[in-house]
């Protein structure tokens, strides 16, 4: 009995680990609105009716957009994206995000939200833009339990968008 409990476990992990390695090995495409493009893997599904100016989910794994016009906040047009990425931490208190942070030319940060419709946790890396006339805000999310295998593949995600 131990040794079919064992095999069985084998297999669920095999299997998990699977459609993990599916995600990040596939190849990459552009998936892109008439302001924002990222390159993620090829395979993501495009929701348009959530309410975010972009949208990109596979399994359990979530890219999207906010477009953050200047005109929603007198001067920001004016702002640094350090100045905007701290209103935007500091928006996101209850979520105890890491401190703002820099990886090459990306300003980022993290943090963790438990989702009680799906009753799991998942972990978001924000990646913010400057634009043209308006800031954005990328979220790349998965299961918190995934987030350090994932963390460097989004972070070389994040690397690839581009807004106007």
């Amino acid at each position: 009995m131990k040794k079919i409990l064992s095999l069985i476990l084998c297999v669920a992990i095999a299997v998990c680990l699977c459609a993990c390695a599916d995600i990040l090995s596939s190849d990459k495409r552009k998936y892109s609105t008439e302001e924002f493009s990222i390159d993620i893997p090829d395979g993501f599904e495009e929701k348009t009716d959530l309410g975010y100016d972009a949208f990109y989910v596979k399994d359990d794994v979530f890219v999207w957009a906010i477009k953050d016009p200047y005109s929603g906040v007198d001067g920001s047009v004016e702002w640094t994206i350090e100045e905007y990425a701290a209103v935007i931490h500091s928006a996101n208190a209850e979520h105890s995000p890491t401190e703002v942070y820099k990886e090459g030319a990306l300003t980022l940060m993290e943090y963790t939200v438990y989702n009680s419709s799906k009753s799991k946790t998942f972990t978001y890396l924000t990646s913010m833009h400057k634009g043209s006339n308006a800031f954005w805000i990328v979220q790349l999310v998965c299961e918190k339990d995934d987030f350090e295998e994932y963390k460097p593949h989004f972070i070389e995600w994040a690397k690839t968008i581009k807004v106007k």
